[in-house]
This record gives C-alpha cells, sequence and structure tokens, in this order.
C-alpha cells in the first residue's frame, strides 16, 4: 500500500470518528486541500454545526511522524478563529491529538466557563460565525439590490 492511500484512509476513519461522535456529516476535503479550501475533512453543506466546526484538521496516519512539521502544516493552513489541530496514529495504536499549548488552555477555560455557567449557550467561535452569516446576508441583499437596480438601466 503506498502512503498516499494510507494518508486517504486515516483520513476517512477519522471523518467517521467525527461523523457517529456528532450525528452529522464530515466529508474529505475536495482535491485534497488544492483549493481554497484547506484542511484534510470539512462539514458537508447542510449538516448541524458541532464543535468539530472549530478545528482545523490536519490528518496524519504515518508509521514515522515529524510531529513539528505536521502542526506547522496545520498552523499555516489554518484561517482565524479555527484552531490547528494534528489527529494521527500509527498501524494497530490509537489516535492521538497535537494541539497548540495555548488552544488546550483556552479549551479548558471556556469548558470550565460553561460548566460553571449554564445560561452561557454560545461560544465565541458561535458568535463569530452568527456574525459572518449576518455579513454574507447582508451583502447578498445589497448586491441584488443593487443588481437589481442597475440592470434595469
Amino acid at each position: 500500500m503506498n502512503s498516499r492511500d494510507k494518508g486517504n484512509r486515516g483520513e476517512r476513519e477519522w471523518r467517521d470518528i467525527l461523523n457517529k461522535t456528532f450525528h452529522t456529516k464530515y466529508a474529505r476535503t475536495p482535491l485534497s486541500g488544492g483549493l481554497d479550501l484547506k484542511g484534510d475533512i470539512m462539514r458537508t453543506y447542510g449538516s448541524p454545526k458541532t464543535i468539530a466546526d472549530e478545528f482545523h484538521w490536519e490528518i496524519k496516519r504515518v508509521e514515522k511522524l515529524n510531529i513539528h512539521s505536521a502542526m506547522r502544516q496545520a498552523i499555516r493552513d489554518s484561517r482565524p478563529p479555527l484552531i490547528p489541530c494534528v489527529p494521527f496514529r500509527k498501524n494497530s495504536e490509537d489516535w492521538l491529538l497535537c494541539l497548540r499549548a495555548d488552544d488546550f488552555i483556552s479549551l479548558l477555560v471556556e469548558l470550565q466557563e460553561l460548566r460553571s455557567n449554564p445560561e452561557k449557550k454560545t461560544t465565541e467561535f458561535e458568535k463569530w460565525i452568527e456574525d459572518k452569516e449576518t455579513k454574507r446576508l447582508i451583502r447578498k441583499k445589497v448586491q441584488k439590490k443593487w443588481t437589481n437596480t442597475h440592470s434595469k438601466k
């Protein structure tokens, strides 16, 4: 088996773990991130949002991993506010994850806040997404109005 097949299989394994855990639909990124889409897997359009959407997944399925190189790739390819994360495993071994320490501490702090304040319903990432979606909807309305106004002349 070549390394590309093994890498693809690892991406499918991690995708299946997320799909089973969160009851949603993640898929491998088309063209291995060759387009503007980076990362190895992403949630498919129309699937429910999950906490896993807050991560940039750079999946590695190799026997000898240079974790620093893999993490540099995840950091380089991720876009804020996504958290770069490298799930990896060897043959016959469990999955492990690599995160930057400050990202891990931030996750712990947010989890602690959520547990101590059950009224807090949204995370900072969810607020950012909602704001981004609001901006997108406004841009769409403005573009439609502009198109309608200028196409009649």
